[in-house]
This record gives structure tokens, sequence and C-alpha cells, in this order.
């Protein structure tokens, strides 16, 4: 790849374009990419400008139009990013040191990736950006939040459109309220689509001659031009106009609170991650315990104040021990086995069986309580804890439990995408090893083992002969919309559930913009799927989300969202509409990635000659 471009590699009339009015500065091309990462930082909570993703991506444009120098092109881009990337997702330092900076790397190279293949293309054909700077925008995101290790969809420049809080449900921001709503068609990155497709017509407009002089010495606009703009306000108009039909549609008779509603309480803990973390010492274990005990008087609290509740919501990993059927079962085993050996008089002589017996009765305590605790209050809990086999293998899984009253078994979700470095380290067991001995937060082996499918919780809400039907996406997997998509539509794209429950633990990031952000992304998964939402959050943020996106109902202590513990009551209506989306799923998305790739490969045909 050489440094500039020559007359025998371009267009004749894109080197003489270039000649004119090209980027050659180092300086010009940092200043470009560090304007577009202060407009995207804008964007994103907090502060949360919405409207500056529509002026993000122009600097980027600019210089996949002006650029002269390819690999000056190159490094300012990667080294940009990968420095924005790495100090926004600082938080996951929490997690490991390294994570940020791997995250930064990753993301940086899939963002210089799509810039350069868009200078090619521009250089090669000359075409309108409001075309092709969303499909190369899009493609990168789509790309990038599949793929490595299950992806990283944060901060797609979409979901800067989402709400993230709490409004009136009549108040819904304009244009971006509208505008989100045509996520439902082929997902988050419809937006991305359209608000880049917006940025792409401003440097069609600031930065590409508007004008043509004729052989005649007449001047004429562009057709380039025309066409752009003619595309822009058709896709931008019809995009605002089904976002008002898709948030009326919410307030008709058939959809909205007059239709079916469920009262849904959530509960959010304030555990420091380091209590969460194991540890032997008599004081963890003391705090360890308090929290359990704080977690029950939260739900005490909020069911004598809201005695209808049809289903109780805890956060992820709020029960201690492993509480799945076929590890209680095993614990019953042995404490009849105890039972025999104490009546035997054998119990006391064998120190080994003694210690077993012991250790399997507090185990079963855990599951006891919960189990006492929804029968005295009538109520279902979806308990956020870990399950664990006791034959082929020994490995925790993060999951989700449908406790209801009086019931003798606990349906059981497992979360499937586990997060790397958090709770699987990706690579060859020398990376695994050297990872674990070097940078990881515990002093033993954490892998999860990965759920294997989608669960679909029934809860008797009362008000129908049908049970309300739940899906529970464990932490990240709400910001991951294929996986929220396979929960709600499964694969022949037929609805099948009616309310997404999120537990999550944000313990680990506690204080950050990161609880909003996470918020926001949540709030993509209800309007693309139709179903609201309602999260508890360890530290926060915990509340409810309607199908239409918008933060209903937060739970707030002092005015505070964040690091604080309590609970939020509220009744959520439920949505029967179905989605393009859940239908079709990533066609839209694939789509646009191959006509990426076909717009790149392009560039590598001989330009054609002028005849003669």
């Amino acid at each position: 790849m050489t440094d500039a471009p020559s007359q025998d590699e371009l267009p004749r009339a894109t080197s003489s374009y270039l000649r004119r009015y090209g980027i050659d500065s180092v300086w010009a091309h940092l200043a470009l990419n560090l304007a577009s990462v202060l407009m995207l930082t804008l964007a994103f909570p907090k502060p949360g400008w919405a409207v500056m993703a529509f002026f993000a991506p122009v600097p980027i444009g600019v210089l996949a139009m002006r650029t002269t120098r390819l690999w000056t092109l190159t490094w300012t881009t990667m080294l940009v990013f990968t420095g924005w990337w790495s100090l926004r997702v600082g938080w996951l330092g929490a997690v490991s040191p390294g994570a940020p900076w791997g995250v930064g790397l990753v993301m940086g190279v899939w963002m210089t990736l799509m810039v350069v293949a868009l200078a090619r293309v521009q250089r090669r054909f000359r075409a309108a950006l409001t075309l092709t700077l969303p499909v190369f925008w899009v493609a990168q995101e789509a790309v990038r939040s599949a793929w490595p290790w299950g992806g990283f969809p944060w901060f797609t420049i979409g979901s800067s459109q989402a709400m993230w809080k709490p409004t009136d449900s009549a108040a819904v921001p304009f244009p971006s309220g509208y505008l989100v709503q045509s996520a439902d068609l082929f997902g988050v990155l419809t937006v991305s689509f359209l608000v880049v497709m917006t940025a792409g017509l401003i440097v069609d407009l600031i930065a590409r001659p508007i004008t043509k002089r004729l052989a005649t010495g007449k001047v004429r606009v562009r057709r380039t031009v025309v066409v752009a703009v003619i595309i822009w306000v058709a896709c931008f108009a019809g995009a605002m106009a089904y976002g008002g039909m898709s948030l009326a549609a919410h307030d008709s008779p058939s959809v909205g609170p007059a239709k079916q509603a469920a009262t849904i309480t959530v509960i959010q803990t304030n555990v420091p991650q380091s209590n969460k973390m194991e540890g032997s010492s008599a004081e963890h274990f003391r705090r360890r315990m308090e929290d359990w005990d704080r977690l029950f008087e939260l739900t005490r609290q909020a069911l004598i104040e809201s005695p209808d509740t049809h289903l109780v919501v805890w956060p992820e990993t709020m029960v201690l021990r492993p509480i799945n059927d076929e590890y209680v079962a095993n614990l019953d085993t042995w404490l009849a086995v105890g039972a025999q050996a104490e009546a035997d008089g054998v119990l006391e002589g064998d120190a080994e069986l003694a210690a077993q017996v012991e250790s399997a009765a507090w185990d079963r305590t855990f599951r006891t309580r919960i189990d006492a605790f929804a029968l005295q209050y009538d109520t279902p809990i979806i308990a956020g804890g870990r399950a664990q086999y006791v034959d082929d293998d020994e490995r925790l899984m993060n999951s989700a439990f449908l406790v209801v009253p009086g019931a003798d078994s606990y349906p059981r979700y497992s979360k499937q995408q586990l997060v790397p470095f958090g709770e699987y380290v990706p690579g060859p067991r020398w990376v695994r090893q050297w990872f674990h001995d070097t940078l990881s937060p515990y002093d033993y082996d954490y892998t999860l083992k990965e759920g294997e499918r989608p669960v679909v919780f029934a809860v008797d809400a009362g008000w129908s002969a049908q049970p309300l039907r739940v899906a529970t996406p464990i932490c990240f997997e709400d910001v991951v919309g294929p996986i929220c998509r396979e929960m709600v539509y499964g694969n022949d794209g037929l609805k099948r559930v009616d309310l997404l429950v999120n537990l999550t633990n944000d313990g680990w990031f506690a204080g950050t913009h990161q609880g909003y952000q996470h918020l926001q992304l949540a709030a993509l998964r209800c309007i693309e799927n139709r179903v609201p939402m309602a999260r508890s959050v360890n530290t926060g943020v915990s509340g409810f989300i309607d199908s239409d996106g918008r933060v209903t109902k937060v739970v707030s202590v002092g005015g505070r969202s964040q690091e604080v513990d309590g609970h939020a009551t509220t009744q959520i209506a439920l949505d029967p509409r179905v989605t393009l989306y859940g239908r079709i799923g990533e066609a839209g998305p694939v789509g646009v990635g191959l006509t990426a790739v076909v717009l790149l490969a392009g560039t590598w045909l001989p330009p054609r000659r002028p005849s003669g």
C-alpha cells in the first residue's frame, strides 16, 4: 500500500480531486480523528447528548474522501480509536488490568479496517458517502458485535439514540425517540445506518463540490448530491413516520395497558464486588451472610408495600451456594447417608463423612430458606445463583432459577454467552494459565460452564389462564441482540415470550457510566423484540423498560440509582406485536456486510479507460 495515490492507480478524476482537495498533514489526520471520538464520547452516557452521534462520523468521512496517504490514515486512526476505546471501557479494568487495552486494540483494528476500506472505495468510485459511509460503518459494527469471542456490541452508534433515563411514558425525545423505533426492523444497526447516513450526507454537502460546470458554461447541481439528498429524505422521513406510528400503536387499546399487565418487583442490592469474591476469613464470611440477610429484608419490605406482586426478581449470583435440582438431590443423598450413620452410631467415628454431611447441611439451608420465604409470601421469585453438576463436570454455571411457592423443582436457565476474561479465559492453555497467574482477580480457576439453550419460564400471573412467559438474559446477554431475539422468537420466528428479565451484577463497575450505558443497550432489546424488560442489578441501575424502549421507573434512593440498595414495583404492559427483526434475525446486517465486501472487491478491478 503506497503512501500517496499515483495517476496509474486511480481514475483520472479522483487523482485530480485529491491533488486539489487532498488532506496530507499528519496533524490534520489526528485532529479529524480526535474530533470524531470527542463527539462519540458526548453522544453516550454520560452526558448522553444523542444528537452528537449524527455529527461524530463526519470527520471520519472527510478523511476517507480526502486523504492522500493511506498509511497515515491507517496509523492515526488506529492510534486514536484504540486509545478512545481503552479509555471508554476503562471500567473493565476491575475485571482485569489488561482488559480495557485488549478490547481497545481489537476495536481499534476494526475501526481502522473500516476507514481504510472506505477510503479505497472513495478513491475508486467517488460514490456518495450518504450511502457508502453507513454501509461500511454498519458492516464494522456488525462484525465486531459478533467476533471475536462472541463480540462486543458496546457503543454501536445507533444505541446512542435509545433512552437511558426515566421518562414520563408520553415524553419521548425528538428525533432520537422516534428514530430508534426502527430497530424492530433489522435490529439496532438499522438505527446506526440512519444516523451515519445523516453524517454521510453532511460530508457530501460540505466536502464535495456541489455544482458542476457544463461544457455550455451553465452550472448545475451534481447528480450525486441530488440523489443523496433524495435518498436521505426518503429514508429519514420514513423512519420518523414509522417511529411515530409505533409509539402510537403502543398506546392503542389492543397493545397498551388496557390489554394485559403484570406487576413486577425488582430488588437492587448494593454488594461490593469484594464481598462476592471467595474468601476464607471469618470477617469475609460475616459480610457475605449480612448481604444474604439484607436481600431477604429488601424483598420482605417490597412485598409488604406491594402484596399483589406477581413476580419478584433478584440480581445475578446473589445465592451463595448452588441450588439447582441436581446439586440439591446430591445434598439430600448425603444427608440421608448421614442420618443413617448417626442412627447406626458410626457418624462420630468417621470424621470425613461427618465433614461431608455438615457441608451438605450447610449448603441445603440456602434452598430451604428460599423455599420457605416464597411460600410465606406466596410469590414466585426469579433468583440469580449458581448451578453445579456433581457427576461429570464440577464447573459452576451462572444461572437464573424460577422459584414457585410450594414447588419441589426449580426450572433453570444458565448463561449461554460468557464474558471473556470475566467468566472464562479464551485462548490456548498456556494463555489461560499465564492470565490466571498474572492478571486474574481470583486466586483460583473461575472458568464457568456455559448454558446450552434458552429457557422460557411460565409464571402464574393470576390474571389469565395463560401464564406469563419470561426469558432471563443474564448480565451481558441483554446487550447482545441475537441472544435476546432467540429467547423471544426461537428459530421459527414465533413470539414465545411476554417479558424479558435481566439479572445483572454491575458491582465490578459500581458508580461508573457503565451502568447507564448498560441500561441504554438493554432498551434496544425491548424495541427489537417489542417486549418489556425488568432489570434487577446489583449496585444499579435497576428498573423497568417498556416495549418502546422507554425507561419507565428505576430504583432510586435519595435521588441516586447507583451504589444504593432498594426495590421498585410497577405494572408492565405486555405487547403482542411481532417484529420483522424477530422473524428474520440478522439478515439486514449480513446484507449490508456483503455489500461492503462487494464494493471493496471492486476497488481491485481495473478502471475503465476512456474510449478512443
